[in-house]
């Protein structure tokens, strides 16, 4: 049982870490996901083990037999691990206004560097060089005070390095702050900083500036013995390279590892002196990696308060004596710990802490009160490292600055609860920082001052801005209305003077541009309004595989929206799902499933969406009874199409007719005006379609087909020809149920190209052309067609007063005719 809790809650860690970092992915690492690894590989998968079962270990003998310890540092480190990113999670979203942290740190990586200007990069050049000549000199002060330079005893197998670690470190005979903050801070810093700047400018003064640091590094982290500090400092440049964007192929990150572990093992043979098995769990490397830390806490869940009082604050260093009165203070948990369970090794001078994960020292502190609040602090200051450089510009000074608050909270995660509430070490880093911008810019602070304290008055005006939605990918190559009418109303807010952030593509593309507009929306961006336009299919089913893979993801966003008091109108498009014509094309198995989720639109339409537009007046009947929002009438737009030679030919003894568009008979049937076209020799149709739809219906064409009937295959601008010879336009199709509501996107473009049209009566297309005068109606009947065609061809002056109706009507029919009147409706009139 306990092996399946501890799987469960591995998935379950994995899962928060995953959707607070953005991602797990090693080549896109950032302080996020740095940390769930670190705490993982050093922390939780020993703890689990331990919880599992496994005892064979020389810290875990020493608890194993008191009662519910395990049981009690297990679900301690359980808590931590599903709080810290939780926790960073909500300051990502709800302090930081990041709503999509994956998206912004890959846009980070993908950024180039921006590097200052030659002037600035030679002043930081030289500061560079006097922060490396003082840390030269701290090197010398420290190890004249040590009396060896530690780097080349390594090989020495009589040396006592378990001696020398404790020395080196707890008892320094010199200065501490020089040792501290200047040889251990600031010699890597220039490196790391040096080393960014290599990368870029591939300038060789720099190359040799980080020749001599990462030189001068070798000896710092190697100070004291330990293993850690030079692994580390050598790893960090893969942290480096990511950040840069040069990590793309998994290959390198494996080199990068293969070449750690080299140095491990090779630490291990030399400083280690270790010659038993390299993979045990009861010593050696691995158990030190994966068992050490969390026995140690095991053992401070053992010591406080049992065997010593809790701390209660005497953690912190003695400048806290202010607030907590006399007592002895900077009482490190590990160092205490260390000092019950191997008193004679701290006699002897071998030993120093025993480091365990950060919540250790919380606990040893405060008691369970700090177990609950340890992870709340840390997850705000690990996403405020990340979420501040992330709206930062990205600079080498402000990479590097990254880099240094990436390392602190990685070593600090691993030592001690106190350093993450007062830290001198990150204090002087951010001051070197500052002495550098300084340096290069003697008007740094001014603009900060003037960042912090700007006045109102100075605060530029937002443009204004609408969100364009549509849960569908567009295939442009297909030039049906669906996919055209979108692209025009984009075009059209646009032209109307808005900042249009479209919401449009498969469920992840519109997962991104829904992420990034919520995230505006919660740093303070407005919105007057969300258009969307529904797909043909169900909001649920638009992916390839037409699975409901994104169920919340829309409508979710459309809630967020009215939430947030921004109006939505919805054009629903086509509602053939209504009619037989599409329960007789699909399967009926297929037919019910597709019917439910269209159903379901109309449910979420009728709670979240202010205003409904239909196509045209006859669609309201066919969904009155499901919509109960408010409805307004939205058909297509019109364009002005500039042709030449597009006058009415009073004289000519030909009529050319032009139609574009589909041919099935069950919905675009024109067969009736072949028939009768064939019959009429100086009657010149023209007809334009997708090849693949003529091969598919020509066999119901043949039989009428005629020298003076043209079928052409074209699209765009090709069209311009067919339209410049046309007389009229044909939109004389079967009255069929369905095309009795349709507004065609069609009759737009035949009013684009000013050209007369010829309509059905009792259709919704041939309402309009009749209410406008801008072509003739009539009958869908052989006869009645066969008239009219003949009246025109003997009086062709009729065209004229059509041409003349539809430019009064084309100003107020245009595309941005219609998205002005969605503007109009949802910032002045929507209920």
């Amino acid at each position: 049982m306990k092996y399946l809790i501890a799987i469960f809650n591995l998935i379950l860690v994995a899962y928060l870490f995953y959707r607070a970092a953005g991602s797990l992915n090693v080549t896109k690492l950032n302080v996020i996901s740095y940390v769930f690894y670190s705490l993982l590989i050093f922390d939780f998968l020993g703890i689990s083990i331990i919880y599992c079962g496994f005892q064979n270990h020389y810290i875990i003998n020493k608890v194993i037999s008191t009662p519910g310890i395990v049981d009690k540092g297990y679900w301690a480190m359980v808590w931590a691990m599903i709080m810290l990113p939780t926790t960073i999670l909500l300051v990502n979203k709800y302090v930081y206004k990041i709503a999509n942290i994956r998206k912004r740190n890959d846009d980070n990586i993908r950024t180039d560097i921006k590097l200052e200007n030659e002037k600035k990069q030679k002043i930081i050049f030289k500061v560079c060089i006097v922060l490396l000549a003082i840390c030269f000199v701290s090197i010398i002060y420290v190890f004249c005070n040590i009396g060896y330079i530690p780097l080349f005893k390594m090989f020495d197998k009589s040396f006592a390095f378990d001696v020398e670690r404790i020395n080196n470190g707890r008892n320094f005979v010199g200065n501490e702050y020089i040792r501290n903050l200047v040889m251990l801070l600031l010699t890597p810093m220039v490196s790391y900083l040096s080393y960014i700047y290599m990368r870029k400018t591939h300038d060789k003064k720099w190359r040799y500036l980080f020749i001599c640091s990462f030189i001068l590094c070798l000896f710092v982290k190697t100070y004291d013995f330990s293993k850690g500090p030079l692994i580390y400092y050598i790893a960090y440049f893969f942290f480096l390279e990511i950040m840069m964007g040069n990590i793309k192929n998994p290959k390198k990150t494996i080199k990068y590892v293969a070449a750690i572990l080299v140095l491990v093992v090779g630490m291990y043979l030399t400083i280690g002196k270790y010659d038993g098995n390299f993979l045990s769990l009861s010593n050696g490397p691995v158990s030190r990696t994966v068992i050490t830390q969390p026995g140690a806490l095991l053992l401070h869940f053992d010591a406080f308060p049992e065997k010593t009082p809790y701390l209660y604050g005497r953690s912190f260093p003695k400048i806290a004596s202010i607030l907590l009165g006399d007592g002895e203070n900077g009482v490190r948990s590990g160092r205490k710990v260390m000092e019950i369970y191997n008193p004679k090794a701290v006699k002897n001078g071998t030993a120093g802490v025993m480091s365990t994960v950060f919540i250790g020292e919380a606990y040893a502190n405060f008691g369970w009160v700090g177990i609950f609040i340890a992870p709340l602090l840390v997850g705000f200051i690990i996403s405020s490292a990340m979420c501040i450089y992330l709206k930062s510009k990205k600079t080498t000074l402000n990479m590097c600055l990254y880099l240094e608050a990436v390392i602190t909270i990685a070593t600090v995660v691993q030592a001690g609860f106190i350093d993450f509430i007062y830290n001198v070490s990150f204090v002087f880093i951010v001051i070197y920082f500052l002495i550098i911008n300084y340096a290069s810019d003697r008007n740094y602070f001014k603009k900060w001052k003037e960042v912090l304290f700007k006045k109102e008055k100075n605060v530029p005006i937002q443009k204004k801005r609408m969100i364009f939605h549509i849960p569908n990918y567009i295939d442009l190559n297909r030039k049906s209305g669906s996919n055209i009418r979108p692209f025009k109303m984009i075009e059209a807010f646009q032209k109307i003077g808005y900042d249009v952030d479209v919401v449009m593509g498969y469920g992840s593309e519109r997962q991104q541009a829904i992420d990034e507009i919520e995230n505006n929306i919660l740093n303070g961006i407005k919105y007057d309004f969300l258009y969307s336009e529904s797909s043909t299919m169900p909001t649920l089913l638009t992916e390839k595989h037409h699975l409901p893979t994104h169920p919340f993801l829309d409508f979710k966003f459309f809630k967020f929206c009215k939430k947030h008091e921004i109006k939505i109108g919805l054009f629903y498009r086509d509602i053939h799902w209504k009619f037989d014509l599409y329960k007789n094309g699909v399967s009926k198995f297929k037919a019910f499933f597709a019917i439910a989720f269209y159903k379901y639109d109309l449910k979420r339409y009728n709670s979240l969406v202010n205003i409904i537009y239909l196509p045209s007046v006859s669609t309201k009947k066919y969904v009155i009874n499901d919509l109960k929002c408010h409805f307004k009438y939205l058909p297509p737009g019109c364009e002005n199409k500039k042709i030449s030679h597009n006058k009415i030919k009073t004289n000519d003894k030909n009529l050319n007719i032009f139609y574009v568009g589909g041919l099935s008979k069950e919905i675009y049937d024109i067969r009736l005006l072949f028939k009768v076209v064939s019959k009429m020799p100086n009657i010149l149709l023209t007809v334009c379609c997708r090849e693949k739809e003529w091969n598919a219906n020509k066999e119901d064409y043949m039989k009428y087909m005629s020298s003076n009937i043209k079928i052409v295959h074209s699209s765009g601008n090709e069209l311009d020809e067919y339209y410049r010879e046309a007389d009229l336009c044909c939109l004389y199709l079967n009255p069929t149920k369905y095309m009795r509501i349709s507004m065609p996107i069609k009759l737009f473009e035949y009013i684009s190209y000013k050209k007369p049209i010829i309509a059905t009566i009792n259709n919704e297309s041939g309402r309009f052309v009749e209410k406008n005068d801008i072509g003739f109606v009539i009958k869908y009947n052989g006869v009645k067609l066969k008239s009219l065609l003949s009246k025109i061809l003997k009086n062709q002056s009729l065209l004229q007063n059509k041409v003349d109706n539809i430019n009064k009507i084309f100003k107020d029919n245009t595309w941005e005719s219609r998205a002005k009147q969605v503007k109009c409706d949802l910032i002045n009139n929507s209920k």
